[in-house]
Formats: structure tokens, sequence, C-alpha cells
């Protein structure tokens, strides 16, 4: 994956998924992860 081609959007969700996984306790980011911080993102698709 090529991380720096992502938007600064796009890694600010990945970063925010990988701290979600973190501060859960769980050992690795799942899918589960990055759908939370999508969902609970205030601006929704269109920021």
């Amino acid at each position: 994956m090529e991380f720096e081609k992502f938007s600064d959007r796009s890694r600010g969700f990945v970063q925010s998924a990988v701290t979600l996984a973190n501060n859960s306790d769980h050992q690795r980011l799942e899918p589960i992860h990055l759908l939370k911080v999508l969902l609970d993102d205030k601006e929704g698709s269109s920021g």
C-alpha cells in the first residue's frame, strides 16, 4: 500500500482507525476499525 498517495483526509481516517484499534487493546487493524471511524465522521462523505 502506497500510503503517501492517499489524500490527507484518507490518511487521517486510517490513523484514526489505528488509534481506535490501539485504544481498544486490539493487536491489529481490522476493517471494522476503519468502518467505525468512517461512520463516526461528522463531515460525512462531502468533506
